[in-house]
């Protein structure tokens, strides 16, 4: 389709430097045992992202993060913190879906479930970076604002935001 585009144009056409001749699969493997993983993946992903965010957010909102540093709470132990603790959540969680994908919908696995495990608790952990550092480049452009567009009352200048 690309080079039947290009050759309408009266350019030369590309020519594809690989060559796929046969896709090979397992056998006996359908498109739903891809797709299914793929699934869990992305799902896991996201519900980790998303709840290192929120847990982020109301913790911030709660006054606990502030606490914290004024009862002499380092950086670092307040980050390892919240990062043990969003790990023993994607464990429990991978889990779960590790029992309900491989048991209950009976998703084949080709390889060994132990890889499957550490590659997903890796997933995991990426997504729980992810969310941190979207929680904090949030924050970023919230401060940014606030002194762009400065308010009225500047003992309080995040008073429409609810954090």
């Amino acid at each position: 389709l690309f080079n039947e585009v290009i050759e309408s144009h009266d350019r030369y056409p590309l020519a594809n430097p690989v060559v796929v001749r046969e896709i090979i699969y397992a056998e006996g493997t359908d498109a739903p045992d891809f797709l299914l993983s793929g699934y869990m993946i992305g799902f896991l992903y996201l519900s980790q992202v998303t709840l290192t965010a929120q847990l982020l957010i109301q913790e911030r909102k709660d006054g606990f993060f502030d606490r914290a540093i004024v009862a002499g709470a380092k950086h670092s132990l307040m980050f390892f913190s919240h990062f043990i603790t969003n790990m023993i959540f994607a464990l429990a969680q991978t889990l779960l879906m590790s029992w309900i994908g491989f048991v209950w919908y009976k998703i084949p696995n080709f390889g060994s479930y132990y890889l499957v495990f550490i590659l997903v608790m890796l997933q995991s952990a990426s997504s729980i970076m992810t969310g941190k550092l979207l929680f904090f480049k949030l924050i970023s452009i919230f401060l940014s604002i606030s002194n762009l567009f400065p308010q009225k009352n500047p003992t309080r200048p995040f008073h429409f935001i609810n954090l």
